[in-house]
C-alpha cells in the first residue's frame, strides 16, 4: 500500500495549475488573434492548432484512463481531431484561393461527422454520473430539445432568403442548427441530472453549449448586418480551450455523490427552474420573431410544437410536487417510525422505561386533579429462566411477546403496560381509589398468566408475581413508587409463587412492613 506525501500532493497542485494556466494563455491568445482579425489564414491556422493541442491532451487523458471514461474521451479526441482537420483543411484551402462557397462538402462533412461523436460522449458522461438521474430528468430535457429544435428549424432553416440556396446545400446548412440543438439538449440534460461539479464535466458541457452558440453566430453574422464572422470563430476557439482545459484537470470525470447532498440539491433546484423557465420563454419568443422574420409556417404547427413542450412541462412538474409529497409524507413516516422505536420495546412493542416515565408524570397530574390515586404494578415471570434454560432464547422471546399481550388484556382500558428489561414488566395503573383496586388489577394479571403458553408447539407454565405501589405526592415523576413496588414484588416472590404485595402507602416497603393481598 502506497501513500503520497503532502510535499508530492502540493507539487502536484502546482503541475496541474501550470498546466491550466498554460492552455488558458494558448486559447486567450488565439481568441485575441481572432478577434483581432490581423490575419484570416493566420487566425484560422491558430484555431485548427489549438484544436490540434486540445485533441492531444484529451488523447493523453484517454490513456490514463479505463472503462466507460475512457470511452468518453476518446470520443472527444474524435472531436477535437476532426474540427482540427476540418479547419486546417478550410485555412489552407482559403490559402489557396479556393472558392468554398456557402457549403464546401469536404470541410462541413468533417464537422458533421464530429456531433455524432460528441452526442455520444455526453450520453456516456450523462448516465455514467448518474443513470437514476438522467431518466428522472429526461422529460425536462426532452421539452427543451423541443423548443430549441423548433427555434432552429424556425430561424435557420425556414428562414425564407434560405429557399434560395441550392437542395444540396440547404441539407448540410439545415443539419447544423438540428444537431446544436440536440448537443445543447445534451449539456441542458447532464446538468440537470449531474449529482456532482467535476471540473473536467462542466467543462465539456460548457464546450457544449459554447459550440452551439459559436453556429448560431455564424448563422447570424449570415443575416444580420454588424455581425461579424470573427466572434464566432472567438467563440469557437473558446469552446475547443474549454475541452483542452478539461483533459489537463486530474479530477474525476465522474464522482460517486456529491459532497455535499443539501447544497447539490439546491443547486439542482435552481438549475431546474432556471432551465424550466427558459424553455417555456424560447418557444413564444421564437414564433414572435420568426413571424417578424417572415417565416411562413402554419400556426398549427407552433401551437402544436409549443403544446407538446408546455404539456411535457407541466406533466413534469405535477410529478414534482407528487414526489414531493410522498418524500414528504415518508419523511414523517420515518420520522415516526424512529420516534416509535426510541419510546418502546423493540421485542414486544410495548413502551419502555422511557416512555414509562413520561406516562406515570402525566397521570400522577391528571390524578391529582380528579382526586384519585396512581397505581404501579411491578412484575417479572416465575418460570421465564427455566423456559430460556429448556427451549432456547427464541422460545423466551416468544413466551414475552405472548405475555404482553396477555397483560394488555388483563389491565384496564387506559392503563399502561411497559417492558423495562429482561422478564420484567410495570404497569401504570390511572384512577384507582386505594391499594385495594389496584390490588385487584394485580390479582386479574397473576390469573392472567398463570394459565399454561403454547410456545413453538410446547406449552410451558410460568406464572407471575406483582408487587403493588401507589404514587404519592413526593414521587416526583413516579419513579420512586416504581422502587417501592419493585421492593414489593422481592417480598412477594420470597413468599413463593403467584404472590402479590402492597408497599405500605407513606413510608419505604420492608420485608415486614409489606402487606399480603
Amino acid at each position: 500500500m502506497t501513500s503520497t506525501s503532502p510535499h508530492s500532493s502540493d507539487r502536484r497542485a502546482r503541475v496541474d495549475v501550470a498546466a491550466a494556466a498554460a492552455v488558458a494563455a494558448c486559447a486567450v491568445a488565439v481568441i485575441g488573434l481572432k478577434l483581432a482579425e490581423v490575419d484570416d489564414a493566420a487566425g484560422n491556422l491558430a484555431g485548427g492548432a489549438l484544436m490540434a493541442l486540445a485533441a492531444v491532451l484529451l488523447g493523453w487523458r484517454a490513456v490514463r484512463a479505463s472503462g466507460r471514461t475512457r470511452t468518453v474521451w476518446a470520443l472527444f479526441v474524435a472531436v477535437a481531431g476532426l474540427n482540427a482537420v476540418a479547419e486546417t483543411t478550410w485555412s489552407v484551402r482559403d490559402i489557396m484561393g479556393v472558392d468554398q462557397g456557402a457549403v464546401s462538402l469536404p470541410v462541413d462533412a468533417l464537422f458533421l461527422a464530429s456531433y455524432p461523436c460528441a452526442l455520444a460522449g455526453m450520453w456516456l458522461m450523462i448516465t455514467a454520473a448518474n443513470r437514476r438521474g438522467a431518466l428522472a430528468t429526461l422529460p425536462e430535457a426532452g421539452a427543451f430539445l423541443i423548443v430549441v429544435g423548433f427555434a432552429a428549424w424556425q430561424l435557420f432553416v425556414a428562414y425564407p432568403e434560405s429557399s434560395a440556396t441550392a437542395t444540396a446545400d440547404r441539407v448540410v446548412l439545415s443539419a447544423y442548427p438540428l444537431l446544436d440543438a440536440a448537443l445543447a439538449a445534451m449539456a441542458v440534460w447532464f446538468v440537470l441530472s449531474r449529482r456532482s461539479g467535476s471540473w473536467p464535466a462542466l467543462c465539456i458541457a460548457g464546450f457544449a453549449l459554447a459550440y452551439m452558440a459559436g453556429d448560431v453566430l455564424y448563422a447570424l453574422a449570415d443575416v444580420v448586418d454588424g455581425v461579424e464572422y470573427r466572434y464566432p470563430d472567438a467563440v469557437f476557439c473558446g469552446a475547443f480551450g474549454l475541452l483542452a482545459l478539461a483533459a489537463v484537470s486530474r479530477e474525476p470525470l465522474v464522482h460517486p455523490g456529491p459532497p455535499d447532498a443539501t447544497r447539490a440539491q439546491w443547486r439542482a433546484a435552481v438549475a431546474r427552474a432556471l432551465i424550466i423557465a427558459g424553455t417555456l420563454a424560447i418557444g413564444p419568443l421564437t414564433a414572435l420573431l420568426s413571424w417578424r422574420a417572415g417565416v411562413d409556417t402554419p400556426a398549427a404547427v407552433v401551437a402544436g410544437v409549443l403544446g407538446v413542450a408546455a404539456l411535457v412541462v407541466t406533466a413534469r412538474l405535477v410529478l414534482l410536487v407528487h414526489e414531493l409529497e410522498v418524500a414528504e409524507a415518508s419523511a414523517r413516516e420515518a420520522e415516526a417510525r424512529v420516534a416509535h422505536q426510541a419510546a418502546h420495546d423493540d421485542l414486544t412493542g410495548l413502551p419502555n422505561r422511557r416512555l414509562l416515565v413520561d406516562r406515570l408524570r402525566v397521570a400522577a397530574a391528571q390524578t391529582r386533579r380528579r382526586g384519585t390515586r396512581l397505581g404501579v404494578l411491578y412484575l417479572d415471570l416465575d418460570g421465564f429462566k427455566a423456559v430460556n434454560d429448556t427451549h432456547g432464547h427464541a422460545a423466551g422471546d416468544e413466551l414475552l411477546r405472548q405475555v404482553s399481550v396477555r397483560l394488555q388484556e388483563a389491565v384496564r382500558r387506559g392503563d399502561t403496560v411497559a417492558r423495562i428489561g429482561g422478564d420484567e414488566f410495570v404497569v401504570a395503573l390511572p384512577d384507582v381509589a386505594d391499594a385495594r383496586e389496584a390490588g385487584t388489577v394485580a390479582e386479574h394479571v397473576v390469573e392472567a398468566l398463570a394459565a399454561p403458553f403454547v410456545v413453538e408447539g410446547v406449552a410451558v407454565t410460568s406464572g407471575a408475581s406483582v408487587g403493588v405501589a401507589l404514587v404519592e405526592n413526593g414521587d416526583g415523576d413516579g419513579m420512586a413508587a416504581v422502587r417501592r413496588a419493585d421492593d414489593a414484588l422481592g417480598q412477594a416472590k420470597r413468599a413463593g409463587r403467584g404472590r402479590t404485595r402492597t408497599a405500605p402507602e407513606g413510608r419505604a416497603s420492608s420485608a415486614s412492613g409489606a402487606a399480603d393481598t
